[in-house]
């Protein structure tokens, strides 16, 4: 960041432990977010989020992705990362899913190169 200005590639953060709960529901964030090689304590609140670009790569530890209504103006990356959990969330009441996209919009690309998903107690995430 320079003079309150993010750079135009966006914010990237390596090797992280994202402590907590990262809560970015109904957020509007203009640049891309990347999280490479970080490892998650909580699932990814994204709900109702309106989003440039979101990439979650190469991620361990990620307990959960909750984005029912999420909006992202370009990719979804999800490539090489452990998505787990089983999630309850408005959009059903008897299915849980590590992953939740009810309702989305990706303009770009939805990436899950090599990407494992563990929900736990159900057949498949929900990307409907």
């Amino acid at each position: 960041m320079l003079n309150g200005q993010v750079d135009p590639r966006g914010l990237r953060l390596r090797n992280a432990l994202i402590a907590g709960t990262l809560d970015l529901a109904e957020i509007e964030i203009r640049f891309p977010l990347r999280f490479e090689d970080c490892a998650f304590e909580q699932p990814l609140l994204v709900e109702g989020a309106s989003l440039s670009e979101l990439a979650l790569t190469g991620c361990p530890e990620l307990p959960g992705v909750l984005g029912n209504g999420l909006r992202v103006s370009r990719d979804l990356d999800l490539s090489r990362s452990c998505v787990t959990g089983g999630h309850k969330t408005s959009a059903s009441t008897s299915k849980r899913s590590a992953i939740w996209l009810c309702e989305s919009e990706i303009a770009g690309r939805l990436l899950c190169v090599d990407t494992t998903i563990a929900c736990e107690g159900e057949r498949a995430p929900a990307l409907a």
